[in-house]
This record gives C-alpha cells, sequence and structure tokens, in this order.
C-alpha cells in the first residue's frame, strides 16, 4: 500500500526526563522519511526539531504537577515553577480542546498514543476524545499503542505507604487492556520478546486480544567505536540522562572518586584507573546550583591531588562522547542503557534514585531491566544502595573497570531496528486492513532475535 501521504497524529509528553523524546523522536524522523506527515502534539517540547525534525510540532497546553498540595510545571531547563492560582479542571479542558483542533485540522488517518492508555492517567480524558473525533478518519487507517519494553510498576516506598496501590495498578492494566482491545489496532512495544516480554511487567498481557508486535529496540544513528584498549586519554565518561536528579549519582561518584584519589597505598588497578580522565556531563535539566557544586568540587580535585576532570552541562554529540569512554558510569534510562550496550561501550550501569522524605526511591523500570540485562551477561550495574556507599562504590567501580577494559569480552547482542522495523510494521497492518476481504494480506510481522 505504501506510506507516502498518511498522516500520522502522534501526542507525546516527556514528564520528567527526555527519554519519551528520544525515543519517539527517531520513530518520528523514519516516518517522515518513509513519505509520512506526522503532527507531533506536547506541552513539554525540548528544542523540538532537533527531535522531530520534518514533523509538524504543535504545541498544547503545559501538564502541572502537584506536589504537597501545590501545581507547578516543568520547565525545559529542569526548573519547577509554582503555580500559585493554577486550575486545573480548565487547564485539562484546555488540553483537550487543543488536541481535538488538532485532530479536525491535520484529519489523521493514524493515531498513535506513547505510553497511554497503560499509564499517564492524567491524560485519559484527552485521549479518550482524540480516539472519538479521529473514529471516522482511521477507518482504514491505524490505531497504535507505542510502549517501551518495561512497564512501570508500583515503587517499594509507595507499597509501604498505601497496601491498596498494587491493587490499583492491576485495574488501571485492566482497563488500558480493555481500550486497547476496543479502540486499538495493535501494540507496538519497543524491545524483544526474547529478552523481556511484555507480559513481565504487564501480567494480563495475555488478555491483549490484537496484535502486541515486538520492533526491537529504538535507538538512534551511533558513531562507531573507535577507542583503543590502551588509549590512557580516553575518559571515564559519566552521565545523567536529561540531568533530573541526576546530582545523586554524580556526588556519589566525586565522594568514591576522591576516596581512590586521596588513597596512597593505591595498586597497579588503581594507578591505571586515576590515570584516565574523568568527563561528566550533567544533563540539560541538571539542577543549577548543583552544577555549580560540581565543578566547583572538580576544581578541588584537580587543583589538590591532579585529578583531570572535566565538566560540561550538556553535550550535543553525546553519543561521540560515549562512543569514545574508556568506561562509562551512566544512570540508566532506556536510550543510554541501549546505546552502551550497541556501541559496546564498558560500562557500570545505575537506575535513577533520589529520595523522597528522606527515603531512598529509585526507578522500578530501570533496575528491572538492568537485573534482566545482567542475568543475561548484556551488562553491568550498581544498586542504588551500593552507589550510595562510597567505599562499596569505589570497590565496584575499580572492579568493573579492570575487569571490562581488559579487552576480548564478546556480549551478546539484542536487535536495535526498532525505529525501521515499527514504519514496516506500520505498511503491513495497513496493507492488511485494505486489503479485499477474499484476499487478506499475510501478517509477517518480523520479531527480532537475541542472538549470542
Amino acid at each position: 500500500m505504501g506510506l507516502k501521504g498518511n498522516k500520522v497524529y502522534f501526542p507525546v509528553e516527556s514528564l520528567t526526563g527526555l527519554g519519551h523524546f528520544n525515543r519517539t523522536g527517531k520513530l518520528v524522523r523514519e516516518m517522515v522519511k518513509a513519505g509520512m506527515e506526522v503532527t507531533v502534539a506536547s506541552g513539554s517540547f525540548v528544542d523540538p526539531q532537533r527531535f522531530f525534525a520534518g514533523a509538524d510540532c504543535r504545541q498544547v497546553p503545559q501538564i502541572a504537577f502537584r506536589s504537597d498540595g501545590k501545581f507547578y510545571i516543568l520547565q525545559a531547563d529542569g526548573t519547577r515553577t509554582i503555580q500559585p492560582e493554577f486550575n486545573e479542571a480548565a487547564r485539562k479542558s484546555e488540553r483537550l480542546q487543543a488536541h481535538l483542533k488538532n485532530v479536525e485540522s491535520v484529519h489523521p488517518n493514524i493515531v498513535i498514543t506513547e505510553f497511554w492508555p497503560f499509564d499517564r492517567p492524567n491524560v485519559d480524558h484527552e485521549m479518550t476524545a482524540v480516539l472519538e473525533s479521529s473514529k471516522e478518519a482511521v477507518k482504514k487507517g491505524l490505531r497504535l499503542v507505542s510502549v517501551r519494553d518495561v512497564l512501570d510498576t508500583p515503587y517499594d516506598i509507595d507499597k509501604k505507604r498505601d497496601p491498596d496501590v498494587e491493587k490499583r495498578h492491576a485495574e488501571r492494566q485492566a482497563w488500558a487492556i480493555e481500550m486497547i482491545n476496543e479502540n486499538f489496532d495493535a501494540v507496538l512495544v519497543h524491545g524483544d520478546p526474547n529478552f523481556i516480554p511484555l507480559s513481565e511487567t504487564c501480567p494480563a498481557a495475555a488478555n491483549i486480544k490484537k496484535p502486541v508486535i515486538y520492533t526491537g529496540y529504538v535507538i538512534d544513528d551511533l558513531p562507531k567505536r573507535t577507542v583503543r584498549a590502551d588509549d590512557m586519554e580516553a575518559p571515564i565518561v559519566v552521565s545523567c540522562g536529561s540531568g533530573v536528579d541526576g546530582h545523586e549519582l554524580v556526588y556519589s561518584f566525586l565522594t568514591a572518586w576522591q576516596k581512590i584519589v586521596e588513597d596512597k597505598d593505591r595498586t597497579p588497578e588503581m594507578a591505571n584507573m586515576l590515570n584516565h580522565p574523568v568527563h561528566i556531563v550533567c544533563g540539560p535539566r541538571f539542577d543549577p546550583q548543583a552544577f555549580q557544586q560540581v565543578r566547583d568540587w572538580a576544581g578541588y580535585l584537580e587543583n589538590d591531588y591532579g585529578a583531570k576532570i572535566k565538566v560540561d552541562a550538556y553535550r550535543d554529540d553525546f553519543t561521540s562522547v560515549l562512543a569514545n569512554a574508556a568506561f562509562s558510569v551512566s544512570l540508566a534510562g532506556y536510550n543510554t542503557t541501549l546505546e552502551t550496550l550497541a556501541m559496546e561501550v564498558p560500562a557500570l550501569l545505575v537506575p535513577k534514585y533520589g529520595f523522597v522524605q528522606g527515603q531512598l526511591r529509585f526507578s522500578t523500570e530501570q533496575l528491572y531491566r538492568l537485573e534482566r540485562l545482567h542475568e543475561r551477561g548484556f551488562a553491568s550495574f550498581a544498586h542504588p544502595y551500593e552507589v550510595q556507599d562510597p567505599r562499596q562504590f569505589g570497590e565496584l567501580l575499580l572492579h568493573e573497570f579492570t575487569e571490562q577494559t581488559k579487552g576480548g569480552k564478546q556480549r551478546p547482542k539484542l536487535n536495535f531496528n526498532g525505529a525501521i522495523n515499527t514504519v514496516a510494521v506500520m505498511d503491513e497492518l495497513l496493507a492488511k486492513k485494505n486489503a479485499p476481504a477474499a484476499a487478506p494480506a499475510a501478517t509477517r510481522y518480523s520479531i527480532p532475535k537475541v542472538t549470542a
């Protein structure tokens, strides 16, 4: 049938970090390359033409968050601005009307929701309205759900505080599956069923009656890794994605690094690791005050101990920086984790974490993926509890750096063609839906494999 000229409406929100924009941005650029006319709607755009080049980007009113009885919005640089007289009902109505206006003007025959209806209950009303308003236009088109490999599950501290949180989570998933069965053509899972099937974080996935299609992992085009194992100028790169809550990892790293440089009884392995410069990339949403503290700390270690530490707020060429790292210590978002694996960068990955009322809270999605990667020999990771202990973290850094930079270790590979596969699947689904009844098109969805 071909995809050229098909009109896509793709609402996307990145509520804290930038991972959702990275993943959906790559999908959108592949759709544009295939000739589709893509409209992306968001209330949280950050540099839209960088992420969604070639698409029609339409701003809708921003989602506001509630915390401690106050509403706030997240700015592009990560700062939170309190909205003193915020009207939640009015904002939801404004967002709904903006989406309906977009649907009316775009008249899409393909609608894609990102992460919804599995999550994002604050957009239930507007997304339901988008489905209803686009019903006629997509009769010969598609409605698709786009999700990553691992769905969010309740945090441990939330389960301790609220015994009903798991029950509500299960009810939400049941409702999501009902919505999918009644309103969508397929669920596109940007992962690998031979690695993490959807059923692991959505136990009721077997109740989905529409096709669940695994596209492979979605990553951007990456530079080749050219650094030599014996290159002492290759840095140890420390990064934290968008930078939201990233100061915890950077502080922990610098504390552990300081203990190592202060140690007068250095082993040859310690000396070898310390010979490499450190390059800290904080991210565009890193707290400005914390960024200055990191720069001051790095300056102290350089002046008093001769440590070589470079600190950047943000790098447009981050994947090139990562590709040529001797070793990486990074927060383990979907994108950074997969880029690290795809480029075969020696690394110690850490799930995103922070403190809520003095209690450690970490990403269950990221920890779950890391545990599975570690079980299969794909990656090494540090639990936030280990990272909080400077001596334990330092010992783990030294061990992983020494072992992984020896070279010669072959790791299994995953399918990283998720964006191209997504476009191919869309083409097949459209062809099947519009095939003559007497001769339905064959289903040829390519399921990516984990290869040794």
